[in-house]
């Protein structure tokens, strides 16, 4: 069923609402004839697609209600309605949105809940459950597709000037081989010699040249007659089995300092939930080290150990020296970014973050003791059960 044809009828105080209409195709040109629209209502019809003219012809648009439609995409220029603050897209069929969403810049309401968006999408977005939350889809969604566009453009850029760069290149080495190939009689006298290479070496090295130009490298002069070096197996295979040989021992290091940092917090964790728990640990791990460990091994590490005391107490001063110089920078970091709009919404949004964490972690410490008092009845019973 078509829109109703008089528009006006349906407009009021800079609203012009055209929900429950039955509308199939926008009329775009209908609604840009009203220029005191700044609100449009268009939920509740059977809209699939939008046209590009809608957002070139609609710029002065601030409220957008499209919810319960059967939208499956936007258009491309979509970012042309920079005034947009509040826009509503609940229950359609949008899977993704334009790179050029990232331009609305005013947007501070969004609603795209009941939408089979992409999982990473839909993790932006969020629920929408309040207001909140639809403030906050709005301010991940824009920053997140605007930081996107930069790097697609830059990515497309750069693609340009290598494909510029090439073509300069194959250009430059075809000058080059023409008049290679159009010698004078002067230079055809001096140069019988040099004519009476083989048919393989100079077919070889014509090959090497066009392999060097489709993949982008500078050809220098003489260089289209020469036959390209063979490489060395050996190296290459050297060079292999290093570069295995550290990255093991990068991975082996990575899993050393990580599991004695851990080792370290649930002993510090357990030290203050459960002392006397603690204390028997430590004594059995003592003297399991005793018996196992060989006493070289333990002195030398004592030495380790008195080698690090004595460094830390030299370098105690430069520390601490380095740590006001740090603390005065923070605090003209903390001045300048205290100042800014838009380094505090994303500092909000952190804050959020953090408490969701603290709420969760908070649970976990409550639940610990009666973990940890399971585990010392256990290791009571055992040492019970062995005296």
């Amino acid at each position: 069923m078509a829109p109703k044809k008089n528009l006006m009828e349906h407009y009021e105080d800079g609203t012009l609402d055209l929900s429950l209409s039955s509308i199939q195709d926008i009329p775009v040109r209908d609604i840009a004839a009203i220029p005191k629209a700044i609100n449009l209502d268009l939920s509740c019809n059977t809209i699939v697609t939008i046209p590009k003219s809608f957002a070139s012809s609609l710029t002065r648009l601030v409220k957008l209600d499209l919810s319960k439609n059967q939208i499956t995409a936007l258009p491309d220029n979509f970012g042309l309605l920079v005034n947009l603050k509040h826009l509503d897209l609940d229950n359609n069929r949008l899977e993704s949105l334009p790179l050029s969403f990232g331009n609305l810049r005013s947007l501070r309401w969004l609603d795209l809940k009941c939408n089979p968006l992409m999982p990473r999408l839909a993790q932006i977005a969020g629920l929408c459950l309040d207001a909140k939350q639809c403030q906050a889809a709005a301010r991940n969604v824009v920053a997140a597709l605007r930081t996107t566009q930069e790097q697609v453009e830059a990515e497309i850029s750069r693609l340009k000037e290598e494909q510029l760069k090439k073509e300069q290149l194959i250009e430059e080495n075809s000058k080059r081989e023409s008049k290679e190939n159009q010698p004078s009689k002067k230079k055809k006298k001096k140069n019988n010699a040099a004519n009476k290479i083989s048919n393989s070496e100079l077919s070889n090295g014509l090959t090497h040249v066009a392999d060097e130009v489709k993949n982008g490298n500078s050809v220098q002069e003489g260089t289209s007659c020469k036959v390209p070096p063979v490489p060395n197996k050996k190296n290459a295979q050297k060079q292999g089995i290093l570069r295995k040989v550290g990255r093991l021992i990068g991975t082996l290091t990575k899993f050393l300092v990580m599991s004695s940092l851990i080792v370290v917090l649930c002993g510090f964790l357990l030290s203050l939930l459960d002392e006397d728990l603690y204390m028997v640990l430590r004594k059995k791990v003592t003297d399991w080290i005793q018996k196992n460990v060989p006493r070289h091994y333990l002195r030398h590490w004592d030495h380790g150990i008195l080698v690090t005391k004595r460094a830390m107490e030299n370098w105690s001063g430069q520390l601490i020296a380095i740590c006001v110089y740090g603390f005065g920078r923070l605090q003209e970091y903390y001045g300048i970014i205290s100042s800014d709009e838009t380094v505090q919404q994303y500092l909000e949004s952190i804050k959020s973050g953090w408490h969701i964490t603290w709420i969760w972690l908070s649970e976990t410490y409550a639940s610990l003791p009666v973990y940890f008092n399971s585990v010392k009845q256990y290791i009571i019973e055992l040492s019970g059960n062995k005296s």
